[in-house]
């Protein structure tokens, strides 16, 4: 690994014969600000997961934390961006809403 890599984080579910779900978010590789030697990643996606497929009940406190942060994030970056598209600007409004168990 080496710093400014670009890499894709694909966490995915498969059920045979059903159906399956992946998500897909490009990371950059950093040296890691506090720890001498390694490498963290900057996550360069920037859109909120869908509310409606995430399954609060099965996540611990720091996943939901996790998902909360990015989703500040994504709301973060994208308001500004979407000033003159009210109905993009309700959609990034309704789906970064704190997700709760």
């Amino acid at each position: 690994l080496k710093p400014g890599m670009t890499y894709t984080n694909e966490p995915g579910y498969y059920h045979e014969g059903e159906f399956g779900i992946r998500i897909e978010n490009l990371l950059i590789s950093r040296k890691d600000p506090l720890i001498e030697g390694f490498m963290s990643w900057e996550n360069v996606t920037k859109f909120p997961y869908c509310r409606n497929l995430i399954n609060t009940d099965l996540l611990s406190p720091d996943e939901l934390g996790h998902i909360n942060d990015y989703h500040i994030e994504c709301k973060d970056i994208l308001l500004p961006i979407l000033q003159d598209n009210e109905l993009a600007l309700k959609f990034i409004e309704k789906e970064t809403q704190p997700l709760t168990h």
